[in-house]
């Protein structure tokens, strides 16, 4: 998504009070007087909201948050102050400007990006992360279209780093002896349990540092190269000093050895790649009233880290999870890190309802449009390869006919039967989703709901050599494509993402090609997991593929293969084990360069191909993208109120919403939890991706057996 920029810079007091200015912006600049009455009412709201969220805190874990007074919620009080502050910070001139530009912005199909700039310190300590705008009925921080940041101009621009996958993430934990205890482990597992969807795809890669002094932070950042550091301890502000701290431990007594942001930012310098720092530490985003540059946020960000979140008040464990689970997610979709704080909030929002935890996150940001990486999939999927063959001209005829022309049509037209009989009409067109709508008596109302199997249904990008990610148009199709690339194609995506619903729906716009013109060659689809001799060549394989599969006499098939009238269509790359997966890879390399192969399309998952050694020689590759939440939801609702159990856990419970982005996990979630209750559901909700899956697999299970007119061990 594109954002438009709306800069809001909040200056020292002169006579008339604190200006507000809107530096830039695109319904043009403004500039008002802030208007916020310090009386109180506002201050008496502000205290309450501050002691309900755990404000205070000179050290995580000494104060918990309490509760907010029996006549009034803690989202009355949210709505209260964050409503104050924006009566504020937006009078006459400056909202007219806001107003105007969120409307240009929604006109170009864009957002837009607030970010503040708060040049008077003693305003920096004001919660802006809970303005409240009544007229859209929500807090501005919790609307998708206006992220709110902390900006930081300092005048030297950071551009995103260009990275290989995955992101790396180095995490800390430090609990010293004197100080409230964390159970090291249960943190690790927390952090691991937030974001295990991420860590299965290697998107990204979780390292910890072994050992909890200063030294040993040290040591491990220069052993490596890291793109974001993770800290989860015991944080506060230094009066004395004026300056934000962490809480290591000593390496002598085991006691704290508090450690100044300053220092901290010491332990950065010299680490470039290093563009983002996450402290789930209390206090971390308070300052002083008389330095603007004293919260540990704000002196990384001015040290030259593009981005740091910190906390402004205690979070609670499970809002901590939910934060790192929606965060981190974001980040690994190229999400920028201020619109992955925003669903980050969301996601805090949604499972915590009743709280307002969701504000606790303060993103200081220095990164121009919140981009912190560019991974380069394209580098990681084409390193090394050697070059493919150019596409052939548009008006290339097809192969010419072989000599045996009328009996050899006959055997192809056998084999173009068989595959579409076996690949299209008994695997492609009896997907679950036409079971789903089976199920649910809505058979005959599949063009009014939008299946998340079918081709374009979820998004899909064409990679290339030296080229940036290009979404594939809706009006080309994957048969369109191959031809454009000269028949040379990779098809990746994670589990579940629908590489083999592709590839057949790629075979079955090809077959219908080879029916129309006999010249050319007929598609046929093999599975690469029964390539178990892993110095045989390709050929030979495919030869006996074609006769225990397709009952083709193994001297045909290997006419055929020889006259390019087969066109492989490889799946399952991904299911040979990694020795064999390379040696595949290069047995398919000489077949298509030695035998004049018409093309090959290849199928695997996206981390498995990336860790191979070896690259296939190819024009492009179409990466799969998961749904996006607004796809499943829409999808969910089409399918009518026997799904609004499921409709409404998703919406509270982050890690199922992430797990129903995969088709085939919401697949099966169709037809596991057709008429059970949300709050039935919620309460079978597993902890880890592993647990989920499985019991999601066993919820199936048992509806099938129901719906067999069986039970379990009958």
């Amino acid at each position: 998504m594109e954002y438009l920029n709306f800069d809001l810079r909040i200056d020292t007091p002169d006579a008339h009070g604190y200006p507000v200015r809107v530096t830039r912006a695109p319904a043009g600049e403004a500039i008002a007087s802030l208007q916020l009455a310090f009386d109180e009412p506002f201050l008496v709201g502000l205290q309450t909201l501050e002691n309900v969220r755990g404000i205070g805190t000179n050290l995580r874990g000494t104060k918990t948050a309490t509760s907010a007074p029996v006549d009034t919620s803690e989202a009355a009080l949210a709505r209260e102050v964050g409503g104050a502050l924006f009566e504020a910070l937006f009078p006459g001139e400056v909202r007219s400007r806001y107003r105007s530009s969120l409307e240009m912005a929604r006109a170009e199909g864009k957002r837009l990006r607030v970010r503040l700039r708060v040049e008077a310190p003693e305003l920096a300590l004001l919660p802006w992360e809970f303005l409240y705008d009544a007229d859209a009925g929500d807090h501005v921080n919790l609307l998708r279209e206006t992220p709110v940041t902390r900006y930081l101009e300092m005048g030297r621009p950071t551009p995103p780093l260009t990275i290989p996958p995955p992101i790396r993430i180095l995490g800390m934990i430090a609990s010293p002896t004197d100080l409230p205890a964390l159970d090291a482990e249960q943190e690790k597992q927390r952090m691991v349990q937030a974001i295990d969807h991420l860590l299965d795809a290697r998107s990204v890669e979780l390292s910890w540092v072994e050992g909890q002094s200063w030294r040993d932070l040290n040591q491990t950042l220069q052993a490596g190269e890291w793109h974001i550091f993770h800290f989860i301890g015991h944080g506060d502000f230094d009066p004395t000093e004026g300056e934000g701290r962490i809480a290591l431990v000593d390496e002598n007594s085991g006691d704290s050895h508090f450690l100044s942001a300053t220092q901290l930012g010491r332990l950065f310098d010299a680490h470039p790649s290093l563009r983002l720092a996450v402290l789930n530490a209390c206090e971390g985003a308070r300052a002083s009233a008389d330095n603007l540059f004293s919260s540990t946020g704000a002196v990384l960000s001015r040290r030259g880290i593009p981005a740091v979140v910190s906390m402004q008040y205690a979070i609670s464990d499970r809002a901590a999870i939910e934060f790192s689970r929606a965060f981190y997610d974001g980040l690994a979709r190229g999400l920028g890190v201020d619109e992955s704080v925003q669903e980050a909030r969301l996601a805090i929002s949604m499972a915590l309802a009743d709280r307002s935890e969701w504000a606790t996150p303060v993103l200081h940001l220095r990164a121009e449009e919140g981009a912190l990486f560019r991974v380069d999939l394209a580098g990681a999927i084409f390193r090394g390869q050697t070059a493919a063959p150019p596409p052939p001209p548009a008006t290339a005829p097809p192969p010419p006919v072989s000599a045996a022309a009328g009996e050899e049509r006959r055997g192809l037209e056998i084999l173009l039967r068989k595959v579409r009989q076996y690949w299209i009409e008994g695997v492609l067109e009896k997907s679950l989703f036409q079971a789903i709508l089976l199920d649910l008596g809505m058979a005959r109302m599949s063009g009014a709901v939008d299946s998340p199997f079918g081709s374009g249904a979820w998004g899909e990008v064409v990679e290339r050599p030296d080229g940036d990610s290009q979404p594939l148009p809706p009006e080309q199709s994957l048969a369109d494509l191959y031809d454009e690339e000269g028949g040379s194609l990779l098809v990746l995506g994670e589990p579940g993402s629908g590489k083999t619903t592709s590839l057949l729906e790629l075979a079955k716009g090809l077959l219908l090609r080879a029916e129309a013109d006999p010249r050319r060659p007929v598609p046929v689809i093999f599975n690469l997991s029964s390539w178990v001799e892993p110095h045989s060549e390709l050929d030979t394989w495919l030869v006996d593929e074609l006769s225990s599969r397709y009952q083709i006499p193994r001297k045909i098939g290997r006419l055929w293969l020889a006259e390019s009238r087969v066109l492989p269509l490889l799946d399952g790359l991904d299911e040979l084990a990694s020795p064999r997966r390379a040696a595949c890879v290069e047995a398919i390399t000489r077949f298509s360069q030695g035998a004049g192969l018409v093309g090959a399309v290849v199928c695997c998952r996206l981390s498995e191909y990336i860790d191979l050694p070896v690259r296939l020689s190819l024009n492009a590759a179409v990466r799969l993208l998961p749904l996006v939440d607004e796809q499943v939801q829409s999808y969910l609702t089409g399918l009518g109120e026997r799904l609004a159990g499921l409709r409404a856990l998703l919406q509270r419970d982050s890690a199922l919403r992430i797990e129903a982005r995969s088709p085939l996990m919401l697949s099966l979630m169709v037809r596991a939890y057709q008429d059970i209750p949300a709050e039935q559901l919620l309460q079978e909700s597993a902890a880890t991706a592993a647990a989920r899956r499985k019991q999601l697999m066993s919820a199936y299970g048992d509806r099938m057996f129901r719906l067999a007119g069986l039970g379990r061990g009958e």
